[in-house]
C-alpha cells in the first residue's frame, strides 16, 4: 500500500507542477482577451492536452489474467508544430501583427489603443502526467483506470482527474492462429481545472504487439475527439465562455516495453496533427 500512495503522491506532484502552474499564467493572459481572440490564442493548448489525453493507455495488445494488473506513472508531453505559436488578432479599426499564441514567445504581446494582446507563456510542449491502473477481467478483457481526487491548487481552485479505458483481445474470434496479439480498444478522461478549465477527450484503438524475449513491441492506430471548456472574467469587461475542439482525428503509435521481474517500463511515439512522447513505468502481476 506504501508503493501504491507513493507513486500516486508522484504523479499529483508531477500534474501538479507541471501543467496547474503553467495554466495559471495561460488564464492571466486570457483575463485580457475577448472570446474571439481567447480562443485563437488557447487553441494549441486545447490540442495538446486532448493529444495527451488520449495517449499511454496500451502498451500491448494482449490482455492480463482475470485479476492480474499493473499500476504505474505515464508521463507524455504533446510538441506543438512552430505555425501554431502565432496568431492574428482582431481588434476593431486596427490591422495587428501576428502574435504569440499560448505556446508562443512570452516576451511578446502588444497594445493598440488600450487594447491588450497578451505574451506567449513559453511552453515549447505541453505536459501531462496520470497514475494508471490495469486490471484483467473475464474474456481477455483488460479495464484501465486513471483518477486523481480534487487537490487544492492555490488560486486556480482544485484540480482533479478521472480517465478510464478498456482493451479487448481480439485473437480468441479469429478462427486461425495469427503471429502476433490485437485488440480493440477505446479511452475517455476528463480533467478539471477550478472552474476555469475542463478537458475530455475519446478515442477509438487497434492495437497489435508481439514479444520478443523481455521485449514486448506494440503499435496501434486511433481515431479520436477532444474538447475543452474555458470560463474566465475578462479584465474591463464580463465572463467570457467558450468551448473549443482539439484538432487530432487520428494518429499512428509505435513503441516498446521491456519487463524485469515485476517491474515494467515502456516508451512510445504518437504521430497525429500533434506528436506525442509517451513513458511508463510501475510493476505488474499479469
Amino acid at each position: 500500500m506504501r508503493v501504491f500512495k507513493m507513486v500516486q503522491c508522484v504523479a499529483m506532484l508531477a500534474f501538479l507542477t507541471a501543467s496547474v502552474i503553467a495554466q495559471g499564467k495561460v488564464l492571466d493572459n486570457l483575463k485580457e482577451l475577448d472570446e474571439t481572440n481567447g480562443k485563437m490564442y488557447i487553441q494549441p493548448l486545447v490540442n495538446g492536452v486532448g493529444m495527451n489525453m488520449s495517449s499511454g493507455f496500451f502498451h500491448s495488445a494482449k490482455s492480463h489474467s482475470v485479476l492480474g494488473f499493473e499500476f504505474g506513472v505515464v508521463a507524455m508531453v504533446a510538441m506543438a508544430p512552430n505555425k501554431d505559436k502565432e496568431y492574428t488578432p482582431v481588434v476593431p479599426g486596427y490591422t495587428p501583427d501576428p502574435a504569440p499564441t499560448v505556446i508562443g514567445d512570452k516576451n511578446g504581446g502588444a497594445n493598440y489603443g488600450g487594447t491588450t494582446i497578451p505574451p506567449g507563456v513559453g511552453i515549447n510542449t505541453i505536459p501531462f502526467v496520470a497514475p494508471q491502473l490495469i486490471v484483467g477481467v473475464p474474456f481477455k478483457t483488460d479495464i484501465i483506470v486513471r483518477f486523481m481526487p480534487k487537490v487544492k491548487a492555490g488560486d486556480m481552485g482544485k484540480v482533479s482527474m478521472l480517465g478510464f479505458g478498456v482493451k479487448h483481445n481480439l485473437n480468441q474470434w479469429i478462427p486461425v492462429p495469427l503471429p502476433l496479439d490485437v485488440a480493440a480498444g477505446l479511452t475517455y478522461q476528463s480533467v478539471d481545472v477550478g472552474s476555469y478549465l475542463s478537458a475530455s477527450a475519446s478515442s477509438y484503438h487497434l492495437i497489435a504487439s508481439k514479444k520478443l524475449l523481455l521485449f514486448n513491441f506494440y503499435g496501434g492506430f486511433a481515431v479520436e475527439s477532444s474538447s475543452m471548456d474555458i470560463t474566465y472574467d475578462q479584465n474591463g469587461g464580463g465572463k467570457v465562455k467558450f468551448s473549443a475542439d482539439g484538432v487530432n482525428k487520428s494518429r499512428v503509435y509505435g513503441g516498446v516495453s521491456i519487463s524485469l521481474l515485476l517491474m515494467y517500463l515502456n516508451a512510445d511515439i504518437d504521430l497525429g496533427k500533434y506528436k506525442a512522447a509517451n513513458v511508463g513505468v510501475g510493476f505488474k502481476i499479469r
